[in-house]
Parts: structure tokens; sequence; C-alpha cells
């Protein structure tokens, strides 16, 4: 079977050296074993993350459930939400807010193509807003929101912060207690090169007093729930490839990952310059590089044919006019080098024609 090289912008390639562990018969939620690894994987993103007086919730749900479960969690009919949008999935925080009718403002940059924050400023000092909502990395734009900026924000104007970090998780800088992030919320089909379907929230000191201090209406959702033992059948192999991945990001070193993911990322950046393709963000995260051009979908479409090289197309206003790289995770360099075999084989073969 022909190998497939995956540099999608999410799902990302599995890790292959711990396979075994999403193929083994799966042990009980309620067994020691599995409890040791539950808490392991929380101790292990407590200390990643630098959240050591925090806890993580783990949800057997995509990220776009964490996002739920942060919403429903924290934001109440008191509640006045800024939403900072740079794409689709900033969208979906907004989205959120409508359908549990929470009172928010949604603020959008993706025209801007960067994330102005003398606007944040102004909108936040003329608003009695108590809660911001933003991504590190939007993922559908590439747009890098800085939670350093956020942060004297939030502090200034005395907001309980929710950032996405799905796609900034081992590609970006993030020390939750030092950006003072009181939710952070994580993917296992991106950083974590694990199968879809696991979501993290890691909640600082301050998010747990808040939540554990709130009447929240959900079942499911309800984020003092996973503050324990698994409430609910949680994706038990799914969790132990985790755990395994975790140890290894620590053996390797976290700055490191991320050193590696800001090289690929500079790297392709670099070569498509060569052929006066743009990104489309003027404030890029290292995560995901968005790069504007009018045949992406033809490109796409060849690297999938030709080498079996999976790359992300536009989403929302941007589909159609993007094509977007991944620099997630572990990412094997392989991947890499058949990209810059099929970006120059494509424009090569554009030239003749």
């Amino acid at each position: 079977m022909k190998k497939t090289y995956n540099l999608l912008a999410g799902p990302t390639e599995i890790f292959l050296k711990f396979k075994d562990k999403l193929f083994q018969t799966p042990i009980s939620q309620r067994s020691p074993t599995f409890l040791k690894t539950w808490y392991n994987i929380k101790n292990n993103l407590k200390i990643l993350l630098d959240n050591i007086d925090g806890d993580i919730a783990i949800i057997t749900a995509s990220a776009s459930g964490a996002m739920e479960a942060t919403i429903l969690s924290c934001c109440d009919e008191y509640s006045k939400v800024l939403v900072i949008s740079c794409g689709k999935f900033g969208d979906r925080f907004f989205e959120l807010t409508k359908i549990h009718k929470i009172n928010a403002h949604y603020l959008s940059f993706i025209e801007e193509r960067l994330v102005d924050y003398s606007i944040v400023e102004k909108t936040l000092k003329n608003g009695n807003f108590t809660h911001i909502c933003y991504q590190i990395c939007e993922t559908s734009s590439g747009i890098y929101c800085d939670p350093q900026i956020i942060k004297d924000l939030a502090t200034k104007y005395r907001c309980i912060t929710i950032a996405d970090a799905v796609s900034a998780f081992l590609s970006e800088i993030i020390y939750q207690d030092e950006m003072s992030i009181d939710f952070l919320i994580l993917g296992s089909q991106k950083g974590f090169n694990a199968p879809a379907g696991v979501s993290f929230v890691s909640i600082n000191k301050r998010g747990l007093e808040l939540i554990n201090n709130k009447n929240t209406k959900s079942l499911y959702f309800n984020l003092k729930y996973y503050l324990m033992d698994p409430p609910f059948t949680p994706a038990i192999n799914t969790i132990l490839f985790i755990e395994k991945f975790l140890i290894y990001v620590n053996k390797i070193g976290y700055t490191n990952i991320i050193k590696r993911n800001e090289n690929y990322a500079s790297k392709t950046r670099e070569f498509l310059k060569r052929y006066k393709i743009k990104l489309y963000a003027k404030d890029p995260s290292s995560a995901v590089s968005v790069f504007e051009y009018d045949k992406s979908d033809e490109l796409i479409e060849f690297a999938k044919d030709k080498y079996n090289l999976l790359l992300s197309a536009g989403q929302g206003k941007l589909k159609g006019k993007v094509f977007r790289v991944g620099h997630l995770g572990l990412t094997e360099k392989r991947s890499y080098d058949i990209l810059f075999i099929a970006l120059k084989k494509f424009f090569q073969q554009c030239e003749t024609s």
C-alpha cells in the first residue's frame, strides 16, 4: 500500500511509535491501570503547560465539544463575552454564545489579516466585558493572537480568558500561568498526533474557583465532572496512546519540538517565496501556513494524486482562495521533503502549460 503523507492543518498523521495502544484490547476506565494513565496525563500536561496549581479536564469529544463545555461552565446570563475572531473557529466561539443565549460582542479581524490590539482595547474599555475568547492560532487563516498582549488587556479590564490552543499546542510557546490563561483548550487530532475525539481544557486556579461556584446546567458538558475520575466512558485507547506520547514529548523537550515546527514553517514559507506565493496572515502563527494562490484547489489535487500528499483547502470566507500547510506535533521530516518536491514539480508544470 502506497504511503500517505500528511501536512494537513488537522487532523495530523498518527505517531506510529505508539500505534499498538490504539489496537490493544480496551481496559476498564475504572481499573487501577487506566486511572493511573488518566492522572498521569493530567499531571504531565499541568507541568508542560505551566499550570501546576490548576487541573485538566479530559473530555471525549472534539475540540468544539471542549469549547462548548468551557462556555457553559464559566459563562452565564450575567456574562458579557468579547469574541476575537480571525476566521472559522473564532466564529464558532460566537456561535456557541448565541446558541446558549450569552451576551457577546463579535470582533472580526479576518479582513485585516492580523489582530489590531488597539481596537481590542478600545472595545474592552467601552464594554464592561467579563470574558475574552480567542484562538492563539486561527487554523483557517493562520493568524496569530498573542496571549501575552491579551493577558495585559484582560488584567487591565478584569476579564476571564478562554484561549483555543488546538493548533498552537507544540507549535507556539504557551505557559499558562505566565500568560494568565484561565481556560486553555487542546485537541488530540493536532499537536498530539492522535486520532480525533479527545479534547482537553487546562483550567488555572482562578478558573477552578469560577466553575466550582457555578451551577452549570449540563450533564456531559460540565467541566466540574471531569476534575475527578472519568465521569463517562472515555476514548480509552486514544487516552492510553496520549499518555505515551506526552512521556515522549518530555523526553525530546517541549521547546525543542516547538523550535522544530517553527523551522519547518520558516522553510516552507521561504520555499514558496521563490514562486511569489505569499502568506495570507500579516502576523502568522508557526502552527499553520496559509498561502494565497488562485490555483490552490489544483495544487492540492496535484499533491494528492501525484505524491499522495495531503494539504488543506481554504475554509469559510477563504474557501477556494488559499491552501494550508500544517506544522503540527511530531510530523515526520519526509512529509516536508515530499512537499518541496511536489511544489517544485507543480510550478514547473504551470510554467510549461
